[in-house]
This record gives C-alpha cells, sequence and structure tokens, in this order.
C-alpha cells in the first residue's frame, strides 16, 4: 500500500493527532461528525495548508470565508477534503481587526483565488500574494447586501 493508500483510510482521530504533532497538542479544537477543525497561528496558514493537502491527503479545496469574531478579529476558515478517503477538514486562523492580513491560500489551493475576492470585499480581509487582488464587482450600494 502506497502513502497515499494509507492516508486515504484515516480515522479522523488519526488526523487530528498528526495536526497535534506538526502544530501543537492544542491545534485541534474539535473532532465530529467526521470533521476534524484546527486552529493554527496566521504565521503557519501556509505551512498548514500544504500539510493538508500534501500530507493529509486533503486535496480538494472547498470553500475559503471569514467570520466576524467583533473584538477578537476575523476567523478565516478553509474548508479540504479528500475524495479518496473522505476526510473534511476545517482549518480556522485568527486576524486583527485592525489591517486584518494573511498570506493568500491560492498559493496552495488555486480555487481559493475567487473566495479570498470576496472575502477580502465582504470582510477587508487582505490576502497577500494574491494572484488578482482587485475586489469583485459587488454592488456599492450599502442597501443590497452582498450575494451569498
Amino acid at each position: 500500500m502506497d502513502a497515499r493508500s494509507a492516508r486515504a483510510g484515516w480515522a479522523p482521530e488519526q488526523i487530528g493527532s498528526r495536526i497535534a504533532a506538526r502544530f501543537g497538542a492544542g491545534a485541534v479544537s474539535d473532532v465530529s461528525h467526521g470533521t476534524v477543525t484546527a486552529d493554527i497561528a496566521p504565521q503557519r496558514w501556509l505551512e498548514s495548508l500544504t500539510f493538508a493537502r500534501d500530507e493529509l491527503g486533503c486535496q480538494v479545496f472547498d470553500w475559503l470565508s471569514a467570520v466576524d469574531e467583533f473584538a477578537d478579529g476575523f476567523a478565516v476558515v478553509v474548508h479540504t477534503h479528500s475524495e479518496a478517503g473522505g476526510q473534511h477538514l476545517l482549518l480556522r486562523t485568527r486576524v486583527a481587526r485592525d489591517g486584518p492580513y494573511l498570506p493568500s491560500a491560492a498559493k496552495v489551493f488555486g480555487g481559493a483565488d475567487v473566495h479570498e475576492r470576496e472575502t477580502a470585499k465582504q470582510f477587508g480581509i487582505r490576502f497577500a500574494g494574491h494572484p488578482d487582488p482587485p475586489p469583485l464587482p459587488l454592488s456599492a450600494d450599502p442597501g443590497v447586501p452582498p450575494p451569498r
């Protein structure tokens, strides 16, 4: 059995253990309903995405968005999964409210491009190194909610 096949059979607890070994015991915040949720320091954001793709076999980028945590800043969340093994992984990091910044996930997952542009427009988060940083053409009318 090759390494990729072995990853395909990993249980969520095994994925959680691998994340904890790489990013610290406190990194895994939840394992439920077949999904592992990990909290990652912003300076390790790209490392965690690359680790998920290359070492955990979560090669499918599903979505990226943010949550306004008010005084605590913004939580940026990525959902990835493995088609081969069915594993689901949520990687989450927190950025400051003043000058929110993260390196672009599009360097690791090309599909993150549009999600980052939308998140930048809706939350004001800057994704450094983004391949196409101009904002999406959303309505400038404050009475019109952003598309969802």
